[in-house]
């Protein structure tokens, strides 16, 4: 059984950073990390660590009513209000959710390389640190997950292990808590252990990071098994959570 209340998230940056309701959660400031840094704890212990390459929005801190909060940065256009996204988030939110028409697969192509290209040098780092390290990542209906771990199997020569299964499950987006997200993790998310190696770690490729309690839960489930710290390379972390 988990306990969502021994988890830890540190997330290390020289970025402004949102106001959030989540206990689980830090943001520290460091002036010598530009993207987002991350570290994850359960009861103390280090079990994961990882970069974030960006937030998803653009956003601004304010005073309102006495208290700081964060908002999302606007702009308008043809008298519709939109929300602004870092550079990171535009590509997602092009990749995730343009259905009529979708993406442009040249656009799409260049997207993806984009992105690999970016976590590759961190892939580099973690080669450099470590032996026997394996590619992994969270699957999407999206597939660009997928496609971006391929890319860097190119980029890298190492293997990917199809490790994490994922079972049919509460969609994370309609989850407002940490907690609520770590149960649903624990039924969602199994290891494949006909394909997991004890003597090996892994670096995990997600898309979006919201609150943490995804890849939390994976890398906690991991950690069971290999006694091991493992890695995560994520393309964008969410505001508000």
């Amino acid at each position: 059984m988990i306990d969502f209340t021994k988890f830890k998230i540190d997330i290390y940056t020289n970025k402004e950073t949102p106001i959030i309701d989540n206990t689980n959660l830090s943001y520290i400031e460091k002036e010598t990390i530009d993207d987002l840094f991350v570290k994850i704890y359960y009861d103390k212990i280090e079990i994961g660590r990882g970069v974030i390459l960006d937030f998803y929005k653009e956003f601004e801190n304010i005073g309102e009513n006495g208290n700081i909060i964060t908002k999302i940065k606007t702009f308008s256009s043809n008298g519709n209000i939109y929300e602004r996204f870092t550079n990171y988030g535009q590509k997602i939110y092009k990749l995730k959710y343009l259905k009529s028409p979708p993406i442009k697969k040249e656009e799409r192509k260049v997207f993806i390389k984009f992105f690999a290209d970016e976590m590759n040098t961190y892939v580099k780092e973690i080669i450099n640190k470590y032996k026997n390290i394996k590619l992994s990542y969270i699957s999407s209906s999206s597939l660009i997950p997928d496609e971006i771990v391929n890319q860097i199997k190119e980029l890298s020569s190492l293997e990917v292990a199809n490790i994490i299964i994922k079972n049919g499950g509460q969609d994370s987006k309609s989850i407002e808590t940490f907690k609520a997200g770590v149960e649903n993790s624990s039924s969602k998310y199994t290891l494949n252990e006909s394909l997991l190696s004890l003597s090996d770690q892994y670096i995990i490729i997600d898309d979006v990071m919201g609150n943490g309690s995804s890849i939390a839960t994976i890398l906690k489930k991991l950690y069971d098994k290999t006694n091991k710290l493992n890695f995560f390379l994520i393309v964008a972390k969410d505001v508000k959570i």
